[in-house]
């Protein structure tokens, strides 16, 4: 199949975006502007999100942290369940927490 190379290539699926078909979107960390296509946007950042929240490892994002109360912009007071401890969490900061497990692969709790 032959593509155009004057489009924007998508940002999460590389294909190219025709102007009527596209959407902005960015960068997770640093919020550099790019093009995706409308039907690629949501799953994409979701994606992505998640994707840059495990390399960070923080307990932010952890499934076994209990958010307490925001100290200041970047910082959450909390408890983690793990190890039933008081701990901290920074947004999209890399703290490599060894034991960090994205809250999205815990199993949902039943009622």
């Amino acid at each position: 199949m032959n593509y155009d190379t004057s489009l924007p290539k998508c940002r999460y699926c590389e294909q190219p975006v025709h102007p009527k078909d596209s959407a902005p979107t960015h960068a997770y960390w640093h919020a550099t502007p790019f093009v995706c296509h409308k039907s690629c946007k949501q799953e994409g950042e979701r994606q992505e999100a998640y994707d840059c929240q495990c390399i960070d490892a923080d307990c932010n994002d952890c499934g076994h942290f209990k958010r307490g109360k925001l100290v200041d912009k970047n910082t959450w007071t909390g408890h983690c369940l793990l190890k039933d401890a008081p701990t901290f969490a920074y947004p999209k900061t890399s703290t490599s927490r060894p034991c960090f497990v994205h809250r999205r692969d815990l199993p949902k709790p039943t009622l």
